[in-house]
């Protein structure tokens, strides 16, 4: 394994404009072509000795493969990745911190709970030896908690990630919106929907006024989630609609499978099957272009639809 740093200004000139290629590529969602360009990456840093660039191209590949959902195709990259950095964590802690909060995520998206709060303490560990901002590793510890259903302790740490984060010298306003719907989406969980409601229209407002798009289309969808719990199904396909318009807008496709979904479960109750029909038919067509995981329960609701509907046939073949 190499062990130096890039000395050569050619060399780091000519490595650091690939590197670049690569991150446009991945920024335009042209995952194909990104992985084609940092494994050009790859090849050169090995034939420059990079440490570095070795590291990056491993940890940014791990990127790309979390977002096409292979997850354990990214848990092997951020691991090859930090084996790179650990060799010199007095240089490289920033890129150990990042690819610890990694491999938390997706050991939590593949179900592996004490792996993943490993990786994030071990993450908070290193963040607090070098004085790094880390928020985001206790909202990640606290979306752990939360899959676990223990609400206490998920709360805690999301109060904690805000707690993290306004005591830095220039607070991320957008993180702490991004915690707070976190914390309505643990409410919403657990019936406090007055709660929640209050939250959301406040991280609402926020992201209007400051074209925060991500998280306004989770407080939107969270919004609509309150107004199905309690049945109201003309304010839930309002809030689901803006959410769905503007997820396709800004190319969030991450959140248009439950969009959807929910959207299909309006239709459902308001008796409108050729709407629901074709709110599952995308929520499909989605997930088997963009996240191959959310399929088999996007299987599961048009199974029931079919069934419901005496199209017994159409439901044996979705089975």
């Amino acid at each position: 394994i190499p062990t130096r740093m890039i000395t050569n200004k050619r060399e780091e000139i000519e490595l650091e404009g690939l590197y670049k290629e690569a991150q446009l590529l991945m920024f335009h969602r042209d995952s194909e072509s990104a992985i084609s360009k940092i494994n050009e990456v790859s090849v050169l840093a090995k034939q420059f000795n990079s440490l570095k660039y070795l590291g990056l191209a491993l940890g940014t590949k791990g990127i790309l493969y979390y977002g096409l959902n292979e997850s354990k195709l990214a848990i092997d990259c951020f691991e090859k990745s930090l084996d790179f950095f650990s060799k010199r964590p007095d240089i490289f802690y920033i890129e150990l911190k990042q690819n610890k909060n990694s491999l938390g995520v997706l050991y939590k998206n593949i179900g592996e709970f004490k792996d993943a709060l490993q990786a994030l303490f071990d993450s908070i560990e290193i963040s607090e030896e070098y004085n790094l901002p880390n928020s985001i590793a206790f909202n990640n510890i606290a979306n752990i908690y939360l899959v676990q259903e223990d609400y206490k302790k998920s709360l805690q740490y999301f109060q904690l990630a805000i707690e993290k984060e306004n005591g830095i010298e220039y607070p991320d306003r957008s993180l702490i919106i991004r915690f707070l719907t976190n914390i309505a989406v643990l409410h919403t969980k657990i019936g406090n929907f007055e709660e929640a409601d209050a939250i959301y229209r406040k991280t609402l407002e926020y992201c209007e006024e400051n074209d925060e798009f991500e998280t306004l289309v989770q407080s939107l969808k969270g919004l609509a989630i309150i107004f199905l719990e309690k049945r109201d199904y003309d304010n839930a396909e309002i809030f689901l609609n803006r959410s769905l318009t503007l997820s396709q807008k800004i190319d969030f496709k991450i959140y248009l499978v439950d969009i959807s979904l929910y959207l299909a479960e309006v239709y459902e109750f308001s008796k409108r099957p050729s709407q629901q029909l074709a709110s599952l038919n995308y929520a499909l067509k989605i997930a088997r272009e963009s996240f191959k995981a959310k399929e088999m329960i996007v299987l599961e609701n048009i199974h029931d639809y079919y069934f419901k509907n005496g199209n017994i046939n159409e439901a044996y073949q979705t089975l």
